[in-house]
């Protein structure tokens, strides 16, 4: 899109001031809460690895579940009290147009000023935790999102776009993923503020933090003990699909479900494709330029789309960050399964004010890379409700490192198989 302003590759952050959603590492298995649980049939891998605990992990809520809030049902619903209206940082301007039998919505927005850069934003909100004070809009239909001043598109959000069936099949493979893979404790920025009080929710036998920045550190356990693993707060976020280790060289392997599970992702696929489906019908601009970049590695991507990895979240509120490591002109797409009910989770743009609730079959595009963002409060309304969300994109270093021939790579993807590195 014209009127870019970044033009750095995201790959140059600096690891302990990014979110990387492709790391495997995790604390030991042991020192977490959790109950026992039967393993489930087919469950099993011969391989184990950073990302796998069956059985181990109960389900994570957050603090502030099983509260409800009041529903918002306009379009795009103004949450600033009237007495604050004349002193919001942002504005916005709305235009119509007739898309086909629907109605999309374009939305011009002023950036704040003292956002004005990544650095300023970085200052301003990065590694903190989103709140309801963040925004003053939420978007809740189709609608295009303008930067005011560059006329770039910051986002493209469409309502009901994923068929259930797909939908469905997403629901039966990944519900229990919090029960089968370990917590990721490297999402950095993502995980938010590195404090005492937020990892003894993880771990009962720490006694203290120590911190190498606001979202990174050292455990010190109640024997004394001080770990050496530097990590972030533990998240309930996953990964799939592929990844690029350029720390090895450019190997190129399955990651998180798709490593442990290949035959169940294998299974889920359709529902990829639906995704990727659903990408190119709301903005094939961009999912153009995801596809040229593809054609250069199609062995190297999910089969039928025009991505590679996958985050899969379960009632995660990330803190405001940076995605790390997507193609740096590609789009990104956010897209939620639903189990019970629960308010909130709206994806919050900072500098702009704006949020977006992205519902079940919802998909939102945008480039996540180069739009800081992160998710309001999940509030859960029973124990067994869920928001499973899907972040798909395109890694950045397929194409830069092909180091594995179309032969080799493409038993990743077929059922009963597992690549050995």
């Amino acid at each position: 899109m014209s009127g870019r302003r970044r033009t750095r590759s995201p790959d140059t952050h600096r690891r302990h001031n990014s979110s990387d959603r492709s790391s495997d590492t995790d604390l030991d298995s042991h020192h977490y809460r959790h109950h026992d649980q039967k393993k489930r049939r087919g469950h099993s891998s011969s391989r184990r690895s950073s990302s796998l605990s069956s059985g181990d992990f109960s389900h994570y809520s957050h603090p502030s579940a099983y509260s409800s809030t009041r529903d918002k049902d306009s379009d795009v619903s103004d949450v600033s009290d009237a007495d604050d209206k004349k002193d919001r940082r942002s504005t916005a301007r709305t235009n119509s147009s007739s898309t086909h039998n629907s109605k999309i919505k374009k939305i011009y927005v002023k950036r704040l000023r003292n956002c004005g850069t990544d650095k300023e934003a970085r200052k301003l909100f990065e590694g903190q935790l989103v709140s309801d004070k963040d925004y003053d809009l939420v978007i809740k239909n189709d609608t295009d999102l303008y930067d005011e001043d560059t006329n770039e598109l910051i986002a493209v959000f469409r309502k009901r776009q994923i068929p259930q069936k797909a939908r469905d099949l997403a629901r039966k493979i990944y519900s229990d993923i919090d029960k089968r893979l370990r917590p990721s404790v490297s999402r950095n920025t993502a995980a938010g503020p590195f404090t005492v009080e937020r990892m003894r929710k993880w771990r009962d036998d720490v006694a203290a933090v120590k911190n190498v920045n606001a979202t990174q550190g050292y455990l010190i356990l109640k024997n004394g003990k001080t770990l050496k693993q530097l990590v972030s707060v533990p998240t309930t976020s996953f990964t799939a699909g592929l990844n690029c280790w350029k720390r090895r060289n450019g190997v190129i392997q399955p990651m998180g479900f798709s490593k442990q599970f290949p035959e169940e992702f294998y299974e889920s696929i359709p529902f990829f494709q639906a995704i990727d489906k659903a990408f190119k019908d709301s903005h094939y601009d961009g999912w153009m330029k995801n596809k040229k970049r593809c054609d250069t590695h199609r062995h190297l991507t999910i089969p039928g789309t025009q991505l590679s990895s996958v985050a899969i979240n379960k009632n995660y509120q990330s803190s405001f960050h940076f995605d790390r490591g997507d193609f740096l002109d590609g789009w990104s797409t956010l897209t939620v399964i639903e189990q019970g009910k629960y308010d909130g989770g709206f994806l919050v743009f900072p500098c702009y004010r704006i949020a977006v609730d992205v519902r079940e079959g919802d998909i939102l595009i945008n480039q996540s890379h180069l739009h800081l963002h992160g998710n309001s409060p999940i509030k859960l309304r029973s124990k067994d409700a869920c928001r499973l969300s899907y972040v798909t994109y395109l890694k950045n270093g397929m194409g830069d490192w092909q180091k594995l021939k179309s032969d080799e790579v493409t038993p990743l993807w077929t059922p009963h198989s597992r690549r050995q590195h």
